[in-house]
């Protein structure tokens, strides 16, 4: 991106990011309006900058976009920022990465925009190296480049064969030849699992919130103080709820009117849930309301039905039998 387009956005960023006008910013950074407009015009095509117009003196200008200013940003960064050494840039890659041969470092620091060479790796990583920082393994034909926490457990992972380093593929890794050698883990992808990894956490963090919200209603509910007492009081709660349960009485609440004469009306049931105390208020309800002079509450423990009487149909001599008796008499 060209020095005078970087110019112009800093400038829009110093005035807050708002609408500027091309003449505006041709005035503040001391630049030809007609360039100031291509540059513009060149910076809206790649979604630095939008165009808009005053609602009271329509006048056209430009303002930065969320792009724009995360630009500005990075290169006002890299002013004021030292430039990081080639070795601190490959030591940054391992520790972010797993560890790797010299070809595939330089492969992925070129993906990452850095001019590198894997013949340089070692000479550029040795003051690293001298320090402890970066460590190298011999591996099969080859040498990897690593961190030393790296280095811990890959040499673990050397020592019991049964344990695999965390580091994945490590044992698939190619000799240490350019010619052949397969490209190192995609960029691409990388961004990918981190994009898979942040939802992941997005996600786990809703469910932790979640759960915050139902402990916070449980503690109101069982007034507790403390979210750690809630096993106690919740295990005290079904103990309980099981000794009830054990004390309930068998059978089923239902209210019966008594007729004039002391004849019992057929039985109401109540719903299950219905307590003793709640179908004694409904019997005084139903004796107040008139609907009868005395109402019982019973506790039905079952039913004994008769069998109902069964009709079985006499099946008649045909009529031609019946008349040739008649006759022979």
């Amino acid at each position: 991106m060209s020095n005078l387009r970087t110019r112009a956005l800093q400038y829009i960023a110093e005035l807050g990011g708002n609408m500027i006008t091309v003449e505006e910013i041709a005035a503040g950074i001391n630049e030809p309006e007609r360039r100031i407009r291509q540059a513009m015009t060149d910076a809206k095509k790649e979604g630095l900058v939008s165009f808009g117009r005053d609602e009271i003196v329509n006048i056209g200008g430009y303002s930065l976009t969320v792009k724009g200013h995360n630009y500005v940003v990075i290169s006002f960064e890299s002013k004021t920022q030292p430039e990081k050494s080639k070795g601190q840039i490959l030591a940054e890659l391992l520790a972010d990465i797993d560890p790797m041969t010299g070809s595939q470092l330089a492969k992925v620091a070129h993906d990452f925009g850095h001019d590198i060479q894997a013949k340089s790796v070692p000479s550029l990583l040795a003051t690293k190296m001298k320090i402890g920082e970066i460590v190298s393994r011999p591996y099969r034909s080859t040498t990897l480049y690593m961190t030393a926490q790296q280095a811990e457990v890959f040499d673990a992972s050397r020592a019991a064969p049964a344990h695999v380093m965390s580091a994945p593929n490590v044992e698939e890794l190619p000799p240490d030849d350019d010619s052949d050698e397969p490209p190192p883990a995609d960029a691409a992808w990388l961004a990918a699992a981190n994009r898979e990894l942040d939802h992941q956490l997005h996600t786990l963090k809703n469910d932790v919130a979640a759960a915050k919200m139902v402990f916070a209603h449980l503690c109101e509910m069982l007034a507790v103080q403390n979210e750690t007492e809630l096993p106690a009081v919740v295990a005290a709660l079904l103990e309980s709820i099981a000794e009830r349960k054990a004390e309930i009485e068998p059978g089923r609440l239902a209210l019966a009117m008594v007729e004039p004469g002391g004849t019992l009306d057929t039985p109401q049931y109540f719903e299950p849930y219905v307590t003793v105390d709640g179908a004694r208020q409904v019997a005084l309800n139903t004796v107040d309301d008139g609907d009868c002079d005395e109402a019982l509450v019973l506790r039905v423990l079952g039913r004994a039905i008769r069998k109902k009487a069964e009709f079985t149909p006499e099946i008649a001599s045909p009529l031609h039998t019946l008349h040739d008796s008649e006759v022979s008499a």
